[in-house]
């Protein structure tokens, strides 16, 4: 297990030499000596790294426990410390009824007892589906016409018995077409805009009063009041209340507006009882057994402390994003945009001005969990007291990773997906705002292309640069699939983009595919790419900010040109050597260019473009 260090984000991922490698630099260094064929790749990394970047931690984007102050308030600092109690209470509470769930499954599960479904109920198999939300991933194509577009697929299912794959795929459909055909769950789930949510609830409103009509109801309903009602009100929440009111009259009608059927069938039952015929508890229960030995409360601290500083920390450098900018734009007028045609050009160059919204607020406390109130989440109900199919439910929903069909029992009271590492920006295209359609944060123009600048980007005025152009490069991925660009400028950037594609022989599907031939690592290698061309003062490297230094800060970590399954981006120093590369080939350091030459088949062709 790896254990955190009392300071979140302190993963030594260094290998136990990292201080006799940093002191063997420094000795070389001073002795104005390389020799790169007696020198380790790490040896070679590390003082490439050092020639191009400068020392650890000066341009690395790492939050540690040296930088954390410049981005929390006094007051946030002490709300960290109160948090130790809390979150350690909420562990303790968590590891106890996971224990309770465990104990009371192993003890029914004599004879196989807890896999026998004979006498399920219609509830248990609705409970149960929860599982299939591990196969299931949510993403909607506004583009498509309404009744065309899909909320929840299915892309985990590999390798799955297709008995349970016919299960989820019914749920699925049945779920999707659910979101469809019910006004308020579609808006929340971005498939409808605020036009859309008013025309679908006023149908629903026309289908009450024809049904009302034929069944001669005493209920009182005025269509055409609650019709002008809708026009007038601007307020999704309030449209969403006004048709609840309208769903709930309905239903003391005996009128149901939406499908009342669950959305478990019979292939989704059978799926599932064949889930659980297979499932081989001996083993199940021993894993999570064994992994819950394992958990750390401080481990549980620790991320819960990132989480808060993800959410939390300050942007206060917002007035040197007013030096990077034009930097950037004059970047993208001399290098980028001449590479379209005279019409695209102008496109483009109006989209600079005039498409993006650049934002500097971090997102609110609002979304952090209220930890005073996690405790009193963990059910008091006991685990003796629970069905079978939820006791299953209790195990695999919390406890089960089906990519790797593995069972463990990991506590964790904060979402560990949220747990701060580095400081970095974001573009959020305003097609993908949609899906904020209920809940938009205050920081967002729904009208507009968002970028968020982050601190370091804002500190780091040359490596700023380049990091905003990455995120534009994101941009013009999406400017070039709207409407009226040319084709000869759609046919160069695919050119661009289908050159940085040849970088990998082992990348693996790309999940988006927004352009043929896409992989994994497409999008983000053609953002660099777009960087690259835009930024080019020989000077500043912004993939510097990729590269992880040790919690010392005395050397650097995390540089091993490996690729990992579900990453979207190229290996950290892959990135910068790509950069090195397309500006500053000639005088590279000889210990950069020993590595480039081993990898040059990833490294690229800067005459892409």
């Amino acid at each position: 297990m790896v254990k955190l260090a009392l300071f979140f984000l302190f993963f030594n991922t260094l290998p136990a030499q990292a201080d006799e490698i940093s002191n063997l630099l420094s000795s070389v260094e001073n002795a104005g000596q390389v020799n790169c064929e007696e020198m380790t790749f790490e040896e070679l990394a590390e003082h490439c790294l050092r020639e191009v970047c400068g020392p650890p931690g000066i341009k690395t984007s790492n939050l540690t426990g040296k930088n954390i102050d410049r981005f929390l308030t006094a007051e946030q600092q002490t709300e960290l410390k109160q948090m130790e109690g809390t979150v350690g209470k909420i562990f303790d509470d968590r590891h106890k009824e996971m224990k309770g769930v465990i104990t009371e499954a192993q003890k029914r599960n004599q004879g196989n007892k807890l896999q026998d479904t004979s006498k399920w109920t219609d509830e248990d198999y609705n409970n149960f589906t929860e599982i299939f939300w591990k196969y299931l991933s949510q993403e909607v194509d506004t583009t498509k016409p309404l009744k065309q577009r899909s909320s929840f697929t299915y892309p985990n299912t590999k390798n799955l018995d297709p008995v349970v794959f016919a299960g989820i795929k019914e749920y699925a459909e049945r779920f999707n077409k659910n979101i469809q055909d019910d006004p308020a769950y579609g808006f929340d789930a971005g498939i409808l805009d605020m036009s859309e949510l008013k025309n679908s609830v006023k149908e629903k409103a026309q289908l009450f009063q024809k049904q009302l009509a034929e069944k001669k109801g005493q209920v009182n309903f005025d269509f055409n009041k609650f019709k002008a009602q809708i026009d007038a009100n601007e307020d999704s929440q309030e449209i969403i209340k006004q048709y609840k009111q309208m769903d709930d009259l309905a239903y003391d009608a005996g009128i149901h507006l939406t499908d009342p059927n669950s959305y478990c069938g019979e292939k989704c039952k059978l799926g599932i009882r064949q889930f659980v015929k297979k499932m081989d508890m001996k083993t199940i229960f021993h894993n999570l057994n064994e992994s819950l030995k394992y958990n750390d409360k401080q481990d549980a601290i620790a991320e819960c402390k990132g989480n808060f500083v993800r959410v939390n920390q300050q942007n206060r450098s917002e007035d040197k994003f007013k030096q990077i900018w034009p930097k950037v734009k004059e970047g993208f007028y001399q290098n980028v945009i001449p590479k379209f045609s005279a019409h695209s050009q102008g496109l483009i160059k109006n989209y600079l001005e005039n498409g993006i919204h650049f934002y500097f607020d971090n997102p609110t406390r609002e979304i952090l969990p209220d930890l005073s109130e996690e405790s009193n989440k963990i059910e008091s109900k006991p685990s003796t007291g629970k069905s079978n199919a939820n006791l299953l439910v209790d195990i695999i929903d919390r406890h089960f990773e089906p990519d790797i069909n593995l069972y463990s029992a990991n506590i964790s009271v904060c979402d560990s997906s949220k747990s701060a590492h580095k400081i970095w920006d974001s573009y959020l295209s305003k097609e993908a705002n949609l899906g904020y359609s209920v809940y938009k944060p205050h920081y967002l123009d729904e009208n507009k292309d968002n970028v968020a600048v982050s601190p370091f980007s804002c500190e780091h005025e040359g490596e700023g640069a380049g990091i905003v152009a990455h995120e534009l490069g994101h941009a013009m991925s999406m400017v070039m699939r709207r409407a009226d660009m040319s084709e000869s400028s759609l046919a160069s950037y695919k050119q661009l983009r289908s050159c940085t594609n040849k970088n990998w022989d082992n990348a693996g599907a790309s999940a988006h595919a927004d352009f043929p031939d896409d992989h994994q690592f497409s999008e983000e290698d053609t953002a660099d790419m777009v960087s690259y061309m835009a930024i080019n003062d020989g000077k500043t490297f912004y993939a510097c900010g990729f590269v992880d230094s040790n919690e010392n800060e005395n050397s650097y970590a995390n540089f091993e040109p490996v690729t990992y399954p579900d990453d979207s981006h190229s290996p950290s120093l892959i990135r910068l050597l790509r950069e090195l590369e397309y500006k500053r080939t000639k005088d590279a350091p000889a210990t950069c260019q020993a590595i480039m030459k081993k990898h040059n088949d990833k490294i690229g062709d800067k005459k892409c473009f």
